[in-house]
């Protein structure tokens, strides 16, 4: 028994190396190395390398700027009065955004100031779907079970199927900025999309009311914590725009402004015929995040 036992034994320390070794090594998604998070050309996982970050890092900032990847444009460092950090991740929900600031407030951060950019995405994406994802699974989830960590992260099929990726030279957005301000969009940024086939992607579910709750209940926290919460709109193309208005834009933007202030960024949405502000039909330049900046300091 015991000349089986040490015959295998080098064998079992192979298979941990492929199940466990090499996905901690390739980490296409950034999650092993959220401290230097590298630009593996995937999307990393940026809820949780961002949680992980303010955690570890409690008093280096005093405000934070929630919202999808189309608040990634906005330079939260020209903020006057707030070190302020910018949480945008894809396809960010007021649902994760409440659940990373009730985890931000357990934690005993307390920040001065709390922004939130809503659009369509903030009640047309099921956030329970994200938890399949590995790129977009919230820190939430990860931490609330090894297992869920153990089922995205520890796949040696899926690290395997990435190194082509990283191999390739292709560059992911916004990985160095991480540990800066958190946007992704710099001023220089070139968008390869293609305008003759403009259209609208709608989300799967709309669920208005989930989403007006969520903002309200970060309202209600930060009543609570002595915050100042401030809500805005993001700029849309004008196509992007009217194609909102169709699906239950207004009424979102009405229910929630029933409990506070909706600072409106519509007027930055341009024409049907000029793009020139934007980098697809719902993600803004970093020259439009100034701007808004412009009016968020006043």
């Amino acid at each position: 028994m015991k000349k089986f036992i040490f015959k295998i034994i080098p064998y079992l320390c192979f298979c941990l190396v492929l199940m466990v070794g090499v996905p901690i090594m390739v980490d296409p998604y950034n999650v092993f190395h959220w401290k230097n998070a590298r630009n593996n050309g995937v999307e990393p996982n940026k809820n949780y390398i961002k949680m992980s970050y303010i955690l570890n890092n409690p008093n280096k900032y005093d405000a934070f700027l929630f919202g999808s990847s189309r608040v990634g444009a906005i330079h939260t460092e020209k903020i006057d009065g707030v070190d302020c950090y910018n949480m945008t991740y894809s396809m960010g929900t007021p649902s994760e955004n409440l659940a990373n600031l009730k985890t931000m407030l357990k934690a005993g951060i307390r920040p001065k100031r709390v922004y939130i950019g809503i659009d369509t995405l903030s009640y047309t994406v099921d956030a329970t779907l994200h938890n399949n994802e590995a790129a977009r699974a919230s820190y939430e989830y990860l931490k609330s079970d090894f297992q869920n960590f153990a089922d995205h992260y520890f796949s040696l099929i899926n690290s395997v199927k990435s190194l082509s990726i990283i191999t390739s030279g292709v560059e992911a957005p916004g990985v160095a900025e991480i540990y800066e301000y958190g946007w992704w969009a710099d001023y220089d940024y070139q968008s390869s999309y293609d305008w003759t086939h403009e259209g609208v992607t709608k989300g799967t579910t709309y669920e208005i009311d989930e989403a007006v709750d969520n903002i309200a209940e970060m309202n209600q926290l930060c009543n609570e914590y002595d915050i100042d919460f401030v809500v805005f709109t993001n700029p849309m193309t004008a196509m992007a725009y009217q194609d909102a208005i169709d699906n239950g834009y207004e009424e979102f933007i009405d229910k929630i402004s029933e409990f506070t202030e909706v600072i409106d960024f519509s007027y930055l949405n341009g024409t049907k015929e000029d793009h020139s502000h934007f980098i697809d039909e719902s993600h803004y330049t970093a020259q439009v995040g100034d701007e808004m900046i412009k009016v968020l300091n006043q």
